[in-house]
């Protein structure tokens, strides 16, 4: 089941102090949930203690509650004052809570505490790893507690217990002090993702910086080349309102895919390091400072990384031409072959990798070539600004910038 769920779209004995959430600290929102915790993690035997404050608002009428947690942590204690019971079951290699609440008519902050421990269970994949000498953690691990829709995003601040040499990189906001390494997520995010080594370097040229253990690897000046030109970029198009203004690079020690948090990117050895491969790559991450907010989990996940790839094959072709970007739609003609569908009504799963990174990009392609570049940068505008969710939204959209004949035709273009 984790397999599955980590392509979505893809750090422990108890410390001195656990401070709950502050009574200050903002509500949570629907689907934005607040957490606060402390997790301790040992980097030679991965035994792990974990202790939340999760602080979410229930749907009205909802009594109970679906997290999902790392296989090899045990659940220990959930409290709170609107908690009836709670039960545990292993599904695949992941431990599924569910937690039953007092019910309630209206919708309301609820908030609960848990605890677990155990020895984390990675599996044989090399993204997630746990050694004295490089840790790597995120959301398929479910080293953290994750409400098993996959659909909400994280406010809040995680505290990682390791060794005091240990520093660390993530997708939120890092800072240290003796053991602890506090993670802090000021904008919503799926996990608490991060990687962290007694040996952690950096360098950095203007909002770029680049971590990584030991000797700089030799592509660094490139990737914080090619970085600051991906924000540039994207910057003109998209960031009048909510502009990049910071991006760190992971460079772990391992083969195996990269992945992206917003403005954190993991990018692994291996593969082309071309500049155009890497331009497109890293433009396409960072293109998620925009193009977020449909649901990962569901058929409108086409809308998140469809736009975000057709973004970055657009920033492409700014930076190097027609010809690079034939080489980006010949390889999304590649992928979009014999695929199903992009997006129908009464689709409730989320698309295939082919169709959200191929063909979805592709039909933008072609939708462009049908109203215009002029009318499409003014589509696009709209769309990471206004942060739509769901095709009909889009639709909408698209009929007020270009036509109710092109917006019936391109709802077609998506359910062929």
């Amino acid at each position: 089941m984790r397999r599955a769920l980590a392509l979505l779209l893809l750090l422990t004995a108890c410390h001195r102090s656990r401070d709950t959430v502050a009574e200050t600290a903002p509500q949570p929102a629907a689907g934005v949930p607040i957490y606060d915790g402390v997790v301790t993690l040992n980097p030679v035997t991965r035994q792990t203690t974990g202790q939340w404050t999760i602080a979410f608002r229930r749907r009205a009428g909802a009594d109970s509650a679906v997290l999902l947690l790392n296989g090899g942590l045990t659940i220990r204690s959930v409290a709170g004052s609107e908690v009836l019971n709670f039960a545990t079951v292993r599904d695949d290699d992941l431990t599924r809570l569910t937690i039953h609440f007092i019910a309630q008519p209206d919708a309301r902050a609820t908030r609960f505490d848990i605890a677990y421990g155990g020895t984390l269970a990675l599996s044989g994949d090399s993204i997630n790893i746990v050694s004295p000498e490089w840790i790597e953690l995120s959301l398929d691990t479910f080293w953290h507690p994750v409400f098993a829709d996959l659909a909400h995003e994280i406010l809040g601040r995680a505290r990682v217990i390791l060794p005091t040499e240990f520093r660390a990189v993530s997708s939120g906001a890092v800072s240290a002090r003796g053991d602890t390494i506090e993670i802090a997520n000021t904008a919503p995010l799926v996990d608490f993702a991060f990687a962290a080594s007694p040996h952690l370097a950096r360098s950095t040229l203007n909002r770029a910086r680049a971590f990584y253990v030991g000797e700089a690897p030799t592509n660094v000046p490139e990737l914080l080349r090619i970085a600051n030109a991906c924000v540039d970029d994207l910057n003109a198009q998209f960031g009048a309102h909510t502009p990049l203004t910071q991006v760190d690079m992971g460079l772990p020690p391992r083969p195996g895919p990269g992945y992206a948090r917003k403005r954190y990117i993991a990018i692994s050895r291996g593969g082309d390091s071309s500049p155009v491969r890497t331009t497109w790559f890293i433009c396409h991450e960072l293109a998620h400072n925009w193009s977020q907010g449909a649901v990962a989990s569901g058929p409108d996940n086409w809308l998140n990384e469809g736009f975000a790839e057709y973004a970055s094959g657009r920033a492409v072709r700014r930076m190097y031409g027609d010809t690079a970007y034939a080489m980006v739609l010949t390889h999304w003609r590649q992928q979009a072959a014999r695929q199903p569908p992009v997006w129908r009504a009464e689709f409730t799963e989320r698309p295939g990798a082919r169709v959200a990174y191929g063909k979805a990009p592709l039909l933008l392609d072609s939708l462009e070539h049908r109203i215009g570049v002029p009318t499409m940068d003014r589509m696009l505008v709209r769309f990471m600004t206004e942060r739509l969710r769901t095709t009909p939204d889009v639709l909408t959209m698209l009929t007020a910038i270009a036509g109710p004949e092109t917006s019936e035709w391109f709802r077609l273009e998506l359910s062929r």
